[in-house]
């Protein structure tokens, strides 16, 4: 997701312009403090299980921003959304190294990242959309059944790669 929305819905529930900053970091150091215990539970539940647990994270925060009306809610919000990013982030390059040898790493993370990067325009693009004609209640909910969809991907993908095994 784009934390710019995140950004603008929070201003737009109110929270004082000097206040985004330190709303900013709050995500950030949330986001810093969780990385190395989230990747210590993906090497122990697996890269794809611990991204999964991140895809229910991102959906509960998202359909949550999608009825927030509170300021203080948004703190808590943000906060919870980089314990998201904890959870997606590192771990996401770590499927990447998973699903490559060694020779083809660089490329691969080059492709995640231009793939990641692709994918983020249109979804803005829609996103936006939403947000300007339906409200951000539309279109953080759409952000959330996206979420749900990523899971139930992932949850299909080990599924099928369990019966092969």
């Amino acid at each position: 997701g784009s934390e710019a929305f995140l950004i603008l819905n929070a201003k737009h529930i109110g929270v004082s312009i000097i206040m985004i900053p330190a709303l900013y970091f709050l995500y950030n150091i949330t986001y810093a403090v969780f990385s190395t215990p989230a990747g210590i539970l993906s090497d122990k539940i697996g890269h794809r299980n611990t991204f999964m647990l991140g895809m229910l994270i991102f959906s509960g925060t998202y359909f949550l921003f999608s009825i927030v009306s509170s300021i203080l809610f948004i703190w808590l919000l943000f906060g919870v959304y980089g314990f998201y990013s904890a959870f997606t982030e590192g771990v996401g390059r770590a499927i990447v190294a998973d699903l490559v040898g060694p020779e083809f790493r660089a490329t691969a993370y080059g492709l995640y990242n231009a793939f990641t990067g692709l994918a983020l325009l249109p979804g803005s693009i829609i996103f936006g959309f939403l947000a300007d004609y339906f409200g951000f209640s539309y279109a953080f909910s759409y952000g959330g059944i996206l979420g749900i969809v990523a899971f139930i991907v992932f949850l299909f993908l080990r599924i099928k790669n369990h019966r092969k095994i």
